[in-house]
């Protein structure tokens, strides 16, 4: 069964569009990366107060080898590990854990 030029043609075509779509979202989620990677480190290096206890040597070692990449959320919003920390925040009580420890009003809030 041959396939008519035509059709290949428009096989092409349409391949083509889906590179060009699916290189727009890499080239979008790409550039939110970046940006938010800056905005990280600048927080990080300018003003760790600013953002709690964040002036840990780990903690800055940690974002650093990470490139700044955020650890909790990407351009869709949050990971599934962002509500699975929540989930597990939230009810440490069950292993003998103080939840505000865990900043867990501080965390709430800004939810």
């Amino acid at each position: 069964m041959a396939i008519k030029i035509a059709d290949f043609f428009c096989m092409v075509k349409v391949f083509f569009l889906l590179c060009l779509f699916f290189s727009a979202s890499v080239q979008a989620e790409t550039s939110w990366e970046k940006q938010s990677s800056d905005h990280l480190a600048q927080l990080l290096k300018s003003n760790p107060e600013y953002l709690l206890e964040l002036n840990e040597p780990e903690l800055i070692f940690f974002y650093r080898e990470r490139k700044y990449k955020p650890l909790w959320l990407d351009a869709k919003g949050r990971l599934n590990r962002a509500y699975d920390l929540l989930y597990v925040i939230i009810h440490a009580e069950d292993e003998g854990l103080e939840p505000s420890d865990y900043y867990l009003g501080e965390i709430k809030k800004y939810w």
